[in-house]
């Protein structure tokens, strides 16, 4: 390097020295934001907690239809029930589907069924859904499956546990209104017919008026009549009501209303 060449690289050193201090304010503005990261550090830790879901048990929510004392319709009430049902040992939560009206629903509303618990109370005393829960110890059930349930009451709700013995598997191609409408009408009448009468092949069965013409039990037992060989069904009923009646496996439709059934039976079967 010559000696003139040194001279201009001086005004380069100076300019230089004279370049750091200016930087020094960049150092310094950056110096005087850094508190506003511990803040943001603190909002970033705080954003968990508020997003933070509440527990569904405690969101959890279901419609149910509640006798809120004895007397008219007007004391069934439809109420919005909270928290997340607890499964007990053998039970099992069912998404209700349909529900079966009974006369026995009828009689605990106006206080006139003993089985049925105080107001206020969920009546229903059948009902059809889908499994959606099960409690330990149960085997035979399984979330998805499609049940028929049977109870002494509380089956008028969306949501209903009850123990898995309870529960039955619908058939295939059986809709959830004609399955929830099977268990109490079809076990009364298999229980009159073959635990109480011991129906066996060849004997006959008398069913009388409300049985016979319209009832759930009545159309039943009648059904189930036919599972047995070569028995006589009797059936009282209005002459209007004969054919759906005989239709529905009645053998000998009487009418109560102009004829005595004891003497017509007697003609019929003398035995």
């Amino acid at each position: 390097m010559s000696g003139e060449d040194a001279p201009a690289q001086q005004p380069d050193a100076v300019e230089q020295k004279q370049e750091k201090p200016s930087e020094e304010p960049k150092t310094e503005s950056k110096t005087e934001s850094t508190p506003a990261a511990p803040a943001a550090a603190a909002a970033a830790e705080a954003s968990p907690a508020a997003t933070e879901k509440v527990p569904e048990e405690e969101t959890f929510s279901y419609r149910a239809l509640v006798l809120t004392g004895y007397g008219g319709y007007d004391k069934v009430k439809l109420q919005v029930k909270k928290g997340k049902p607890v499964l007990k040992a053998g039970e099992v939560q069912v998404q209700v589907k349909a529900c079966g009206l009974n006369f026995a629903d009828l009689l605990g509303r106006q206080g006139l069924y003993d089985r049925l618990p105080s107001p206020p109370v969920t009546p229903g005393m059948e009902c059809s859904g889908v499994i959606e829960a099960v409690g330990e110890e149960v085997t035979d059930r399984k979330v998805g499956d499609k049940v028929m349930v049977m109870s002494r009451s509380g089956l008028w709700q969306e949501v209903a546990v009850v123990p898995a013995a309870h529960t039955f598997l619908i058939p295939e191609g059986m809709s959830f209104e004609e399955a929830a409408a099977l268990p109490v009408n079809y076990v009364t009448a298999y229980m009159m017919l073959f635990d109480f009468g011991n129906l066996r092949p060849n004997q006959s069965v008398l069913g009388h008026t409300g049985a016979t013409e319209a009832g759930g039990v009545g159309i039943a037992a009648t059904q189930l009549c036919q599972t047995v060989k070569d028995v006589t069904v009797f059936g009282t009923a209005s002459a209007s009501k004969h054919e759906t009646i005989s239709q529905g496996g009645v053998t000998h439709p009487i009418d109560y209303r102009t004829k005595d059934y004891v003497e017509e039976v007697r003609k019929i079967s003398p035995k």
